[in-house]
């Protein structure tokens, strides 16, 4: 082989080993600044209307190779927090915001609990404790007043306990500051049999919303009073608070707060002495007049104050030998005390015969 051949094949191979070296090193060095890309995707199956209230336990993490990843998929899992299934998907199907409902969308239907229906009733600043009964995610109590003929037919009652608010009018989050929402119409979360007993008490009565205390789950022991025993003041219970701070949990009053402040001290009653007229002091004597006329004799007597005024009209006259001459009836005179002073008129001396 001539010299020249030999050296345009060892140019040959040589550029060939480098060009190979060249390209398996091109390879790797691309394979290496390939770029990777997460998004979220289902670790197990959802439905229609599934609340996300922790995404941990419906999502996991999907690495993909950069520009292959679906379009419109979420990284961020606070993103997906809080939100509503607006479809059914699959073990491994990707999410996008499309996939999703908001707290304001879709309506009040995707936030009841299963087996709950929304159910409005018109309310005004008074029967909804200030609009703070009015609160979404508020729990109150039914108040049902229905007023009749009679006192004892007429009554409150508590219709349903525990019930959940979850909206005032169009309005389905509670404000941050807890602050009063005023509304005309708040909506409850009620089944069916509560519902048609709510739609009933509407239409024969009026219905007030009492707000209760978070986690309260207390049931009330009297339900029900009449208007017979509020006159009567006969609604007290066991438990109850009376109107001086004290309560009775064993049928006797014991000292106890209400809200928080000491029990008032209860005043004693007054008595009220009735005075008597004072009577008048009459300084008065008793006179008796003695009349002679013939054989015929009779008295007066009467009464004569320390000015010699007469004090009594009606004098008592007498006759001897003859009964009492009638008298006209009138109003018994006070206590005539015994004669003082006596006067009498002697007889008239007889002509001599």
């Amino acid at each position: 082989m001539k010299p020249k051949t030999m050296i345009l094949m060892v140019v040959a191979v040589t550029c060939g080993l480098g060009a190979s070296y060249m390209t398996s090193r091109l390879l790797a060095e691309r394979k290496v600044e390939t770029e990777k890309v997460k998004f979220l995707v289902l670790r197990k199956p959802v439905s229609l209307g599934d609340p996300i209230k922790n995404p941990d336990d419906f999502f996991e993490e999907k690495a993909v190779d950069k520009d292959t990843e679906p379009k419109g998929v979420i990284s961020d899992k606070e993103l997906l927090k809080g939100k509503v299934m607006k479809r059914a998907l699959r073990v491994g199907d990707h999410v996008t915001l499309e996939d999703v409902l908001g707290a304001l969308e879709g309506g009040l239907g995707v936030h009841l609990p299963p087996g709950f229906k929304a159910v409005g009733i018109r309310v005004n600043p008074e029967t909804i404790a200030g609009g703070f009964a009015a609160l979404p995610n508020s729990r109150v109590d039914i108040i049902w007043t229905c007023r009749r003929a009679t006192d004892k037919d007429t009554f409150s009652k508590v219709l349903l306990e525990d019930v959940l608010v979850i909206a005032a009018d169009a309005v389905a989050v509670r404000p941050e500051n807890g602050q009063a929402m005023a509304a005309s119409v708040v909506s409850l979360a009620l089944n069916t049999e509560d519902a048609l007993k709510l739609a009933l008490a509407k239409e024969n009565g009026s219905i007030a919303l009492v707000l209760r205390k978070f986690n309260d789950k207390s049931r009330a022991e009297n339900t029900q009073v009449s208007l017979e025993a509020v006159r009567n003041d006969n609604v007290h219970k066991k438990g109850d608070v009376s109107e001086d701070g004290t309560a009775s949990n064993d049928g006797s009053s014991t000292p106890s707060l209400v809200n928080g402040l000491p029990a008032m001290p209860k005043a004693a009653p007054k008595v009220v002495v009735a005075k008597e007229d004072p009577k008048p002091v009459i300084d008065s004597k008793t006179h008796v007049l003695t009349i002679v006329e013939g054989d015929r004799q009779r008295q007066i007597q009467y009464q004569l104050d320390k000015d010699g005024h007469v004090l009594n009209t009606n004098v008592t006259r007498g006759e001897f030998g003859l009964p009492p001459r009638p008298e006209v009836e009138s109003p018994p005179a006070p206590p005539v005390p015994a004669p003082t002073t006596t006067s009498e008129v002697a007889p008239p001396a007889r002509p001599n015969d």
